[in-house]
């Protein structure tokens, strides 16, 4: 993404094999306390870099998705949500999100009526999440 600290300029795509290289090249040659990962823009992303976390299961890992940069850059697209919910989700310490995002990432099928909060927050903590910091209530 291209941004300031108030809002989304322009949204572009990386090469999912471009990160995975760059992370691994990265943890080669330094020792991580945490992983913190916030706004993807892509499913392969996503997995790429689920593939990558995966491998270092003794780091926490600090999740902080954002499907909406602004009002004109909405990333909450079902193949997204599905791989962050599916891929990193599972492997995740904290998860910090806002209650839209918490439905979203609980909700199985983007065409089903969405959970309240309390049956989000359990189904995400079923699956693995280990701790969720929700920053509003709805």
């Amino acid at each position: 993404t291209v941004r300031d600290s108030a809002a989304c300029d322009e949204v572009t795509g990386l090469d999912p094999d471009v990160v995975a290289a760059q992370a691994r090249m990265l943890l080669e040659d330094m020792p991580v306390a945490a992983f913190k990962i916030g706004a993807a823009t892509r499913a392969e992303v996503v997995s790429a870099i689920a593939e990558v976390v995966a491998d270092y299961d003794g780091v926490p890992l600090v999740l902080a998705p954002d499907f909406t940069l602004d009002d004109e850059h909405v990333l909450a697209a079902d193949d997204l949500r599905e791989s962050i919910a599916d891929l990193l989700a599972p492997q995740t310490t904290l998860l910090v999100a806002d209650y839209a995002t918490l439905i979203a990432l609980a909700q199985p099928d983007g065409d089903a009526e969405a959970p309240n909060l309390d049956a989000a927050v359990s189904h995400l903590l079923s699956q693995g999440c280990e701790y969720i910091l929700s920053s509003e209530t709805g």
